[in-house]
Order: structure tokens, then sequence, then C-alpha cells
């Protein structure tokens, strides 16, 4: 596990620094989204709001790009090693290192964005709270985004060859598909996952749109983290059932030097 890893780790501290630059666009976009776009525009982005519900919208959408599921695909070489090894572990490995990657990337910056917003606020119990959830959550979303991936994984091409191979029509329109994807695919997870806070009011009897305190947000944190925990390794066991099901299919589309 530490080797695949370190692979991962200097992949994204090398150039193009795809999953590093994705992450920083994707945070960059959100600021825009909240800061910039005119209010009558905002709703349609921010659907949230209030001071902690920054800190989890921005996770979202620093989470919801191609990184996270396109997870063969952006390193074939690596991805067919583990294919190819009889050893089942250097596939679990691999997988489970580009979820931690993209957790590394994603869950402590969150997670300290939340405690600073509830300390300015004085809420310092329920920002911990979020930051909890915030730390967890991502890992059963990564886990289940992969199943995109190795469902549909595209092979990383430069624009340059994207645009002399433009006659490809059905190529060029799954991978523009793909790479808009996770913006509509990832966000509903994170949603599914966090479903259960809706029944914290009728746990604490809290009337309808009340504001909530540190007890409210510390429940939802442990319900959504009891939830997030068993989806977690759910996600990751179909994940590898996915792989070793499709395994032929994938070695012939990462193993060829012209599918894109």
């Amino acid at each position: 596990m530490w080797q695949a890893m370190q692979a991962e780790w200097r992949e994204a501290t090398s150039w193009p620094f795809e999953s590093l630059l994705v992450v920083l666009a994707n945070a960059g976009l959100f600021l825009v989204a909240v800061f910039v776009v005119p209010v009558e525009f905002r709703d349609w982005l921010v659907t949230l709001h209030g001071p902690l519900a920054f800190a989890m919208l921005l996770q979202s959408w620093m989470v919801a790009d191609v990184p996270a599921t396109n997870v063969l695909g952006s390193s074939p070489r690596r991805a067919l090693q583990a294919l190819q090894d009889p050893d089942p572990a250097a596939m679990r490995h691999y997988l489970l290192a580009k979820i931690a990657l993209m957790w590394l990337l994603t869950a402590p910056a969150c997670a300290v964005t939340a405690v600073v917003i509830g300390v300015r606020h004085h809420d310092i119990l329920s920002a911990v709270s979020v930051a909890l959830t915030l730390l967890v959550i991502p890992l059963p979303m990564l886990a289940i985004a992969s199943w995109l991936g190795i469902l549909l994984p595209y092979q990383q091409r430069s624009l340059t060859w994207r645009w002399r191979h433009r006659r490809d029509w059905r190529t060029q329109t799954r991978w523009l598909v793909l790479i808009f994807a996770p913006w509509f695919a990832v966000p509903p997870i994170g949603s599914a996952l966090l479903a259960a806070l809706f029944i914290v009011p009728r746990l604490l009897g809290l009337p309808r749109g009340q504001r909530w305190g540190p007890e409210p947000f510390l429940l939802g944190a442990l319900l959504v983290i009891a939830v997030s925990v068993p989806v977690f390794f759910l996600g990751r066991w179909i994940a590898l059932q996915l792989v070793r099901r499709r395994r032929a299919a994938l070695l012939r589309y990462l193993g060829s030097p012209t599918a894109g």
C-alpha cells in the first residue's frame, strides 16, 4: 500500500499536476460562484446556505471532477500493472491510493475551513461536528465515484491529439461526456450520504426551519459517519468486483495506443 501511495503522490506532484490543479481550479470556481456571481444566479450554483454550508459545498465542488472518477484512465501504465499483477492486493492498493490522494487534497483543507468559520462565528462545537463529517464523507463518495471510471474509462490525450482525431466523433463525444459527468454524478452521492441529517429534527423534536445549535450538528455528524463508513467499504468492494468482471476489456482498452 505504501508503494502505491508513493507512486500516486509522485504522479500528483509531477507535470502536468492534474489532480492538484483540478482540485484548486474547482475551489476557485466555487469561490467565484459564491462571491462574484450575481445573487439572482447564485442559487442555481450554490444550493445550501449558511456559514458552515460553505465548507461542505467547497468540498463537494473540489471532489466532483475527473480525478475522482477516471481512476484507471488517468494512470494507464500503473493501472495495467495492477490489472496484470497476480496478487489481487495490487489493484486494491492502487484504487485505495487514488482515494487517499483525493482525500488528502480536499478533506483536511475543508475541515480546517469549517473550524475557522466556527471560530469566527463563536460556534466551535458545530464547526468541529461539520469538520468531522468532512473528514469522513469523501471516502464513500470517492469509492462510489470510481465506479464510473471502471465502467467507462478514458485515456488522457492532448488537445492536439483530440484535434487530429476530431472526425472520430464517437470517441470525442464519449470523452466530452466523461469529463463533465463528475459534475453531475459525484455531488448527488454526497447528498445521498447527507440524507441522514433529515431525521435529526425528528429525533430532537426541533420545529421545522429552526436554526440548528451544536447538539443537532453533533448528532448529524455521528449519523453521517455511521452511514459513510459501511458505504465506503461496500463501495470499494463493488469497485473491485467491477474490475474483476471487466478485466479483459480494461486490459484491451488501457493497453491500446490509439484508444481515446
